[in-house]
């Protein structure tokens, strides 16, 4: 018979009486082996109902190497050469990751972090496995931003709908070039259209950035950076800023900038947006 490895969230091995008693709910992101007496098929719970994470016959057959049903979000089965299986995190994207209520352990997401990243369900609440991720980043810098006085957006990313959760952090960084001289340069990243602390920028040939927000147990609740707490230090003389942005939708941040004389410039060198959400 095929070697199987057992993995973690291993329920045990049944005969089929003993599967057939097994109550789903009990074993909520669990997994079992049931044997019929001349295979070992795996299932998983899904606190609702066992599913299948079997290769088909003729995949077995045809000695199929690969994953198959990850991309359906049950957890795949692997065949590696010398036909041992075994079983693979399932993968999911944001949109269909399911309720943390509905599901114990961990859990590939695909589109959120510029990999992908690892999540893990208590049945309680989804957190990332190492804390956070980054969701974008870039070196390549933007056109120089040079022509008018109007507010302009130079970078855009949308954050998924309820990504942030009701303590999620979001910190933003950026790195500027500069035309060096008095005139007035504001840079003002944006949730949606609500203001995160604009920083200005003057008699400076570069300048770096950080602003951070996070829920406050709610998601459409904020504290964020006020209007002249930016950079890497520094004391503030106004009180923070408290958004109130829904963010159990989906909004976008944009990282903005807005010259005082439309002849100088400023270039976006690089910028980064990092989740923190144990």
């Amino acid at each position: 018979m095929t070697s199987l490895s057992q993995g973690p969230g291993f329920a045990g091995t049944f005969n089929a009486a003993q599967f057939a008693a097994l109550v789903a709910a009990t074993y909520t992101g669990q997994w079992c082996y049931v044997d019929d007496g001349t295979r070992l098929t795996p299932y998983r719970s899904t606190g609702v109902e066992w599913v299948s994470m079997d290769l088909t016959a003729a995949q077995i057959a045809a000695g199929a190497t690969g994953v198959a049903g990850a991309t359906s979000g049950a957890p795949g089965t692997l065949i590696l050469p010398g036909g041992e299986v075994r079983l693979t995190t399932p993968q999911y994207t944001w949109a269909t990751l399911p309720a943390a209520a509905a599901y114990i352990g961990n859990a590939f997401v695909s589109d959120v972090g510029a990999r992908g990243s690892l999540w893990r369900s208590d049945g309680s609440a989804w957190g990332l496995v190492n804390g956070q991720c980054v969701l974008t980043s870039t070196a390549v810098a933007a056109a120089a931003h040079t022509g008018t006085v109007a507010e302009t957006t130079i970078a855009t990313y949308t954050l998924p709908a309820g990504l942030l959760g009701l303590n999620g952090v979001l910190e933003i960084y950026s790195k500027w070039t500069l035309t060096n001289n008095a005139n007035a340069k504001t840079f003002t990243p944006k949730l949606s259209s609500t203001t995160l602390g604009g920083i200005g920028m003057p008699s400076a040939a570069s300048f770096g950035t950080r602003h951070a927000i996070q829920n406050r147990n709610s998601a459409s609740s904020q504290l964020a950076s006020n209007g002249t707490v930016h950079g890497y230090s520094g004391n503030g003389a106004t009180g923070w800023t408290l958004p109130a942005v829904d963010t159990s939708v989906a909004q976008n941040i944009t990282l903005n900038i807005t010259l005082g004389v439309a002849g100088d410039s400023a270039t976006l060198e690089s910028y980064e947006i990092i989740l923190r959400r144990p």
